[in-house]
């Protein structure tokens, strides 16, 4: 049995063979260099580092492959080459009066770093070259593909074909939702958008274009599947796309399926997930009897365990040093805060937090742990206290320091597990170690100003921060502390980004986006505004306790900078 997980969405890249390779830089807007303040900058924005990280990549799989045609299974690199060739489509739209559509990048590229990757003959894409009509070549290799085939059911075995198949599904869509709702904006959006009208129906109606394609039946997908492990040995997809196109994405989408079923069986009615009609309980049936869904009960876990101390020795269950699987992480945790709460009740049994959280773990896990379930654990030599980072605080210093020494600051950019992993980054564990220790800096010292008959629970976890911690973070220069300086840093920001792209709105996906952090802080001061101007126009306490409990203020002054710099605050 293979673990489910869940994938996410791509968007296929239409990649071809003989397609030139834009070089041309005409198109794109001319970009003033930057203030001098804004290089040094990095412990916001990092532009430079993340630009130069993806394009060594490119370079390296350039030298191996002889192209920069990055394929979707390089995951990070590919997604990354999707945004810079949306930064060059939604460039060339905008110059040329047009108006973006819903698929806007996630990256912002100066004038100096299109022209390293135009030095390197970097693919900008057949769909983002305007000089192409995207129909008329898509028709062209649709033509081809027929008389090489002799059908018009694309087997999607190669890259090309896989674009090909997702060109076809998005004409049907366009064409499907116009005649549903001829009135509808979006509808017709998406018609334009694939450049067709009544002519280019037809000719496709010529060809033989099929505009209702059925989809294989659960059986006869299962039928693959035993297929495949009777060949294969397994049910790992992995090579699964040649021989039956799609059958790996619909086991994914059938598994979360199975998954929001199980967790239906023990649920309330007010906390249901959703299921499709078509997933019915004989699908969920085949699938825990062919060995592809599992209920994740307790017996499950234990067993999880149990493998996990026969392989690694111990029961440091941790995503982050011995990357543990995350469902059996979060079960320890929650084990551990059910545990925890029953302690305290018994204590003190009308203690209305421990309740709430009690309540809230038991709804995760949807499974008792009783007395013999704790004395199962036990026997493992389970970690009730939870894990901890057993590195010492100096080798992360150490690592702190070489980061210093490499990047010019030591403040490294936030990373999130698992989606921000990277095995080759030398500095990943020194990214969330300083995550950690900015947050228990901080803590340090509001337990310093607490009075001293302070009690033991109001006073915030520190992790091994000590005054000498401290001292040896200050000399490298690591930034922890809230300064008032922070907020016309901020600003500093904020006008050289201007400088650069011409606009105060900064992006705020995650995503590829080195400016994330900024883009955080200006929807900080919209929300924060318009909690003022609610205020302002209605001085009761309600609204002051409101914009109390929201935590952010913002002073006439500080608006009065924004507007000077042309900041947008929203209606």
């Amino acid at each position: 049995m293979i673990e489910s997980t869940d994938l996410d969405l791509e968007i296929e890249d239409m990649i071809k063979e003989d397609t030139p390779e834009s070089t041309s830089l005409d198109l794109l807007p001319p970009l003033t260099l930057p203030p001098s303040h804004f290089p040094r900058r990095t412990e916001y924005f990092h532009m430079d580092e993340t630009f130069n990280t993806h394009f060594s990549e490119l370079l390296k799989f350039k030298e191996e492959h002889g192209h920069t045609k990055v394929p979707i299974t390089n995951k990070s690199l590919y997604s990354w080459c999707s945004s810079v060739r949306d930064f060059k489509r939604n460039t060339d739209i905008t110059n040329a009066g047009g108006k973006l559509d819903a698929f806007t990048s996630t990256i912002q590229l100066t004038q100096s770093q299109i022209e390293k990757l135009c030095s390197i003959g970097f693919d900008w894409g057949m769909a983002y070259n305007s000089g192409i009509d995207r129909f008329e070549y898509w028709f062209k290799v649709l033509k081809e593909y027929k008389e090489a085939h002799g059908n018009m059911t694309i087997k999607e075995d190669t890259e090309e074909n896989k674009a090909l198949g997702s060109w076809c599904n998005n004409v049907r869509t366009a064409v499907h939702d116009v005649n549903q709702n001829p009135n509808d904006t979006f509808a017709q959006y998406r018609f334009n958008n694939q450049q067709l009208d009544k002519a280019r129906i037809e000719r496709l109606n010529e060809l033989g274009f099929e505009w209702t394609v059925t989809p294989p039946t659960f059986e006869e997908r299962i039928e693959q599947l035993l297929a495949y492990k009777e060949q294969h040995g397994s049910y790992d997809l992995k090579e699964s796309e040649d021989e039956y196109p799609g059958l790996r994405s619909w086991l994914d989408s059938t598994k979360a399926n199975a998954r929001n079923y199980d967790y239906n069986q023990t649920s309330s009615q007010y906390d249901k997930r959703r299921v499709p009609p078509t997933f019915t309980a004989e699908h969920f049936r085949r699938l825990k009897e062919l060995g592809l869904w599992v209920t994740k009960d307790f017996d499950h876990y234990y067993q999880k365990l149990v493998e996990w101390k026969q392989q690694h020795g111990h029961m440091d269950v941790s995503v982050c040093k011995y990357d543990a699987p995350p469902t059996l992480a979060v079960f320890c945790r929650h084990t551990r805060e059910i545990c925890k709460a029953m302690k305290v009740l018994e204590e003190k049994p009308d203690d209305e937090a421990a309740q709430t959280e009690l309540a809230n773990a038991k709804g995760k896990l949807k499974f008792e742990i009783t007395p013999e379930r704790i004395a199962q654990l036990d026997s493992l030599e389970f970690v009730w206290s939870g894990t901890k980072d057993t590195k010492p605080f100096h080798e992360h210093l150490d690592q702190l320091r070489a980061y210093k020494e490499r990047y010019g600051h030591a403040n490294p950019p936030h990373v999130n597990y698992p989606r921000d992993k990277d095995d080759n980054d030398e500095f990943y564990m020194v990214k969330r170690w300083c995550m950690n220790v900015k947050k228990w800096a901080r803590n340090f010292e509001y337990n310093q100003n607490l009075p001293d008959d302070a009690s033991e629970k109001d006073k915030r976890h520190i992790g091994d921060v000590t005054e000498e911690n401290l001292r040896l973070l200050d000399e490298v220069g690591f930034p922890w502390r809230k300064t008032t300086k922070d907020w016309d840093r901020r600003l500093n920001d904020l006008i050289a980004y201007k400088d650069v792209y011409g606009k105060t709105n900064v992006p705020m996906t995650k995503k590829n986006n080195p400016y994330y952090s900024l883009g955080t802080w200006c929807g900080n001061m919209r929300r924060a505004y318009k909690l003022k101007k609610k205020y302002d126009d209605n001085p009761t306490e309600e609204n002051k306790q409101i914009m109390k409990k929201a935590g952010k203020s913002i002073s006439d002054e500080k608006v009065q900078k924004l507007l000077d710099i042309g900041f947008d605050f929203g209606s």
